[in-house]
């Protein structure tokens, strides 16, 4: 014969399971994140590098006569807020729970960081 209780313990055990298994579907979802939100930083870094107007820019010094810089600064500050969000949100996943995902999508982060900080030098100098 069980234990009275053996039912409520039973609950508590699956309860801790489900947990569990939210908090790693919650730490796979910020890792995805992360990558989605580096890759947007270098393509908001890239529509500055690859612009005609910036390749004048970096020729020339200035930018050809009649042409706004303003969207170029805009990219540039929004690359550095993606980037930023994207360390954070793997910091994130890393302390909620660490399975294969978040390993793998920590490591590409942090390889991807290195060569975006970089590029983002020129990019700044280039935009501003």
């Amino acid at each position: 014969m069980q234990p009275r209780n053996s039912r409520r313990m039973d609950l508590e055990l699956h309860s801790d399971t489900s947990t569990e298994d939210s908090r790693g579907v919650a730490a796979n979802m910020l890792a995805l994140g992360a990558l989605a939100s580096m890759a947007i930083a270098y393509l908001q870094m890239f529509t500055v590098l690859g612009g005609t107007h910036y390749a004048s820019k970096f020729e020339n010094g200035e930018l050809p006569a009649g042409v706004d810089g303003s969207a170029g600064e805009l990219a540039a500050g929004s690359s550095i807020v993606a980037a930023v969000l994207a360390l954070v949100a793997i910091a994130a996943a890393l302390s909620r729970r660490v399975t294969k995902t978040v390993g793998v999508a920590a490591v590409l982060v942090v390889l991807a960081a290195g060569p975006y900080a970089i590029l983002e030098f020129i990019t700044w100098q280039l935009a501003f």
